[in-house]
C-alpha cells in the first residue's frame, strides 16, 4: 500500500487532522479577540493550553480504532514509520501556527505598551489623575516590568508601604475609593511588606477565616506614617449593622474645635448606617415618648425647663402628633421607610439610643469615626444636594472605618 493511501485510511490521523484543523480555527477566531481584549491574556493562554492538551484524546482514539480494525481484517499491526512521519509533520505546523501567533501577539504588545501606553501614562499623571496612571502602569507592567520610563512614571504616582494585621495571615485587597468598579487587587497576605500603593485614597479590605472582615478606607501617607496595622476581631463579637471603631489618641480635625485638647479613646462601635424612617417609628410604637426611662429628668430646653409632659408638646409632627417635626398624621412620607429620620432634636435622638440599647456619640467618637482628613474623597461621594435625603448609604459616602453618611444626608 502507497504512503498517501496508508495515510488516507489511517483514523489517527484523520482524527488527529480534524482536530488540528478545528484547533486552528478556534486559535483563527480567538486571536482578534485577544488584540481587542474582549478576552483578557490569562484566558487566552489557558485556552490555548487546553487545546493543546486535547491533542493526545483523538490521536489516541484514532489510534485504537485503527488497531480494531486491523484485528477485525485479520492483519497484523506493524510499526509504519511513513505514518510517524505524517504526524510530526503535522504537529510541527500546528505548533509553528501558534508560536507565530504567540510571537505577533507578544510584537503587538510591545509596540503598545512603549508606543502608546508610556505617553498616555506620563499624560495622565500630569492631568493629575493618578488613579487612572496607575491602573494604566499596572497594564504595563504585565508587558515591560523593568522598563526605565514605567519606573520614573511609578515613582510618581506610588509609594512602598507595609501593611500588618492582628492576626497575621489575613488576605489584603485595595480598590480605589471613588472607583464604581467593585474588584479589589489584591495585596497578598499579612505581613505584606515593601508593595506598591497608589497615591489615591483607597479602600483596603481584610479577610480571614474565623474573625471578622475589615473595610477601611486610608491612603499611602497615612499607612507610611505608622497607621498600618489593623485589628481584626473573631467572628461575631460585632454587632449586627455596626463596624469597630478602633480606639487611639484623637484630635478634633474640625475648624473651630481644633485647639481642644487631644484625648485617648477606647475602640468602640457605631452604627453603619444612619437611623432610618421605619427604625425610628417602630420606637414610637413601642411607647417610646411614653416611657421616662428614655428622657431625662430634667428638660432644659432652650434656656427653659420643662417638665416631661410640658417637654414632650415640643416634640411633634405638622399635624401636632408625637414624633418628627418632618412627618404628618404620625408617619413618615411613603416610599421613604429606609430613608433617615430627620426633624428630631437631640432629646429624641437620645431617647432612641437609650431604647435601642446604644448611646449617642461623643464629639470626639463622631470625628473619629468620621475621619474628617479624608473629606477629599468623601464628600464627592455624599448627598450634599441640599433639596432632599436619599436612602441611607445609596449615596456611596463610606467614612475609612465603614460609616456611611457621616458626610451629608442629615445633619447630625
Amino acid at each position: 500500500m502507497g504512503f498517501v493511501e496508508e495515510i488516507k485510511q489511517s483514523k489517527a490521523f484523520k482524527f488527529t487532522a480534524s482536530y488540528l484543523g478545528i484547533c486552528f480555527v478556534a486559535l483563527q477566531v480567538l486571536d482578534p479577540l485577544s488584540e481587542r481584549n474582549i478576552i483578557n491574556d490569562d484566558l487566552f493562554k489557558i485556552l490555548v493550553y487546553l487545546l493543546v492538551a486535547g491533542t493526545p484524546i483523538p490521536l489516541v482514539i484514532g489510534f485504537l480504532s485503527d488497531r480494531y480494525r486491523r484485528k477485525l481484517i485479520g492483519k497484523k499491526t506493524n510499526f509504519n514509520f511513513n505514518v510517524v512521519l505524517s504526524f510530526i509533520a503535522l504537529f510541527t505546523i500546528f505548533y509553528l501556527s501558534i508560536t507565530n501567533i504567540g510571537l505577533k501577539q507578544s510584537s503587538e504588545k510591545l509596540n503598545w505598551a512603549r508606543q502608546d501606553a508610556i505617553p498616555r501614562l506620563y499624560q495622565l499623571i500630569q492631568e493629575g489623575k493618578s488613579a487612572d496612571a496607575y491602573k494604566l502602569g499596572k497594564e504595563i507592567e504585565f508587558i515591560i516590568p523593568e522598563d526605565s520610563m514605567l519606573v520614573r512614571a511609578f515613582a510618581k504616582i506610588s509609594r512602598k508601604v507595609d501593611i500588618f494585621s492582628e492576626p497575621i495571615g489575613a488576605d489584603v485587597y485595595r480598590k480605589d475609593y471613588n472607583s464604581d468598579d467593585s474588584t479589589f487587587e489584591y495585596l497578598g497576605s499579612t505581613p505584606v511588606k515593601d508593595i506598591r500603593f497608589p497615591y489615591v485614597y483607597s479602600l483596603l479590605k481584610l479577610e480571614k477565616e474565623g474573625f471578622e472582615t475589615i473595610k477601611i478606607g486610608t491612603h499611602p501617607y497615612y499607612l507610611k506614617t505608622g497607621e498600618n496595622k489593623f485589628l481584626m476581631p473573631p467572628s461575631g463579637t460585632i454587632p449586627e449593622d455596626m463596624v469597630l471603631i478602633p480606639g487611639g489618641a484623637t484630635l478634633l480635625n474640625m475648624p473651630g474645635l481644633d485647639h481642644l485638647d487631644r484625648i485617648d479613646l477606647p475602640s468602640c462601635f457605631m452604627d453603619i448606617y444612619e437611623v432610618t424612617n421605619a427604625e425610628y417609628k417602630k420606637f414610637i410604637d413601642d411607647g417610646g415618648y411614653q416611657n421616662k426611662e428614655y428622657w431625662p429628668s430634667d428638660f432644659n430646653y432652650n434656656g427653659e425647663n420643662l417638665s416631661f409632659n410640658d417637654a414632650m408638646k415640643k416634640f411633634v409632627d405638622g399635624t401636632n402628633i408625637l414624633g418628627p417635626s418632618t412627618w404628618e398624621a404620625g408617619y413618615y412620607p411613603d416610599g421613604q421607610a429606609d430613608y433617615p429620620v430627620s426633624g428630631i432634636s437631640w432629646f429624641e435622638a437620645n431617647a432612641y439610643a437609650k431604647y435601642v440599647n446604644k448611646s449617642l456619640p461623643s464629639l470626639y467618637h463622631w470625628n473619629r469615626a468620621a475621619d474628617t482628613r479624608s473629606s477629599g474623597a468623601i464628600i464627592p461621594k455624599s448627598n450634599f444636594n441640599g433639596k432632599n435625603t436619599l436612602a441611607v448609604g445609596s449615596a456611596g459616602g463610606v467614612s475609612s472605618f465603614g460609616n456611611y453618611d457621616m458626610a451629608g444626608n442629615v445633619r447630625e
